[in-house]
């Protein structure tokens, strides 16, 4: 029994040490898809079969009805999942949607005041749809719609060749503010 009790101890330090020593060296490849990849750091990226971000807009809008949707961020999970934020007069619903499949697995609803929607004359759709043209080919996989001095606007993260962009828009005029795309060494 002595002997089996120093197996397993030796062979659990074994592992211990083995998985603590690969975590920066272990990386993740995928082969490119039409949804994007996950790259070798992580970054949140849309997985191949999982649903592109505007037929999770769909699924919310047929959920809840026809609100406003101020978020949609795509998680990593076991499983994958949106994230929505859609309000529907003073109610703010919070919902995740299984990325693959686009089923509802969770719903919270909050009585808010959508004062973030002050002064927004472009929708998230247009939004994704500016971004996706700035991108230039890459696939938009989260926007949030966030309050700054310069007025709202929209936050977007593409993907694009691997390489993660981000993109402001203006939510009054649609204008892009800002482009920035990670620059691989």
């Amino acid at each position: 029994m002595k002997k089996y009790r120093h197996y397993l101890l030796i062979g659990g330090a074994l592992l211990a040490l083995t998985a603590c020593s690969n975590t920066k060296s272990s990386t993740t490849t995928q082969t490119p898809t039409n949804n994007g990849t996950v790259n070798e750091t992580g970054t949140t990226q849309v997985k191949g079969g999982d649903m592109p971000i505007e037929d999770i807009l769909i699924q919310a809008r047929k959920s809840i009805g026809n609100g406003i949707v101020t978020s949609v961020d795509y998680e990593v999970g076991h499983p994958n999942y949106y994230e929505v934020d859609i309000y529907v007069e003073n109610q703010k619903y919070e919902l995740q949607f299984d990325a693959l499949t686009g089923e509802i697995f969770k719903q919270e609803q909050t009585s808010e005041n959508p004062t973030i929607l002050d002064g927004v004359n472009i929708s998230i759709d247009e939004a994704i749809s500016i971004a996706a043209a700035q991108s230039n080919g890459g696939l938009v996989h989260s926007i949030h719609l966030q309050p700054k001095e310069i007025g709202v606007v929209y936050e977007a993260t593409a993907i694009k060749n691997n390489k993660e962009q981000k993109i402001e828009i203006s939510a009054t005029d649609g204008k892009v503010i800002s482009f920035e795309e990670e620059v691989n060494d």
